[in-house]
């Protein structure tokens, strides 16, 4: 049982490694965003927008600005006056779908502060959007 432990810890371990030194990524696109660098939340309609997730919600070994930063894709969070909390994004390197509390957001990256990696992140998001509407 404690080596089959061991190969598993070994494997999530690997897999962790390959998420944090995702290709391409410069140390200014590593570090971690804080609320001076983005537009509080407010009461403002948060779909399509790109937002900052607090670094306190994310486990430590992901607390930079790669998995900090997502465009928001829906959710009943998402809207200003809405009862529901829950707000889903979709992180612009990975490409994968995640799901927080509008209390875990920070705030909304303005496009001047959006490194490129998000620009383009932002452009391969509303390009399958609009493929996935034509195929309709």
């Amino acid at each position: 049982i404690v080596k089959l432990y061991g190969m598993r810890m070994t494997k999530q371990a690997e897999k962790t490694i390959i998420d944090l030194n995702y290709a391409g990524l410069t140390k200014e696109d590593r570090r971690i965003y804080t609320d001076k660098d983005c537009d509080p939340v407010g009461q403002q309609d948060l779909n399509g927008k790109v937002v900052v997730i607090r670094p306190d919600v994310l486990r430590r070994e992901y607390q930079q600005a790669s998995h900090q930063i997502c465009i928001c894709t829906g959710g009943f969070g998402a809207n200003p006056n809405a009862r529901g909390r829950a707000v889903y994004c979709r992180n612009l390197l990975t490409g994968r779908e995640e799901k927080f509390y509008r209390s875990d957001l920070m705030g909304i990256l303005p496009p001047e502060k959006q490194p490129e990696w998000v620009q383009k992140g932002v452009e391969q998001y509303h390009k399958r959007k609009m493929q996935n509407k034509e195929a309709r």
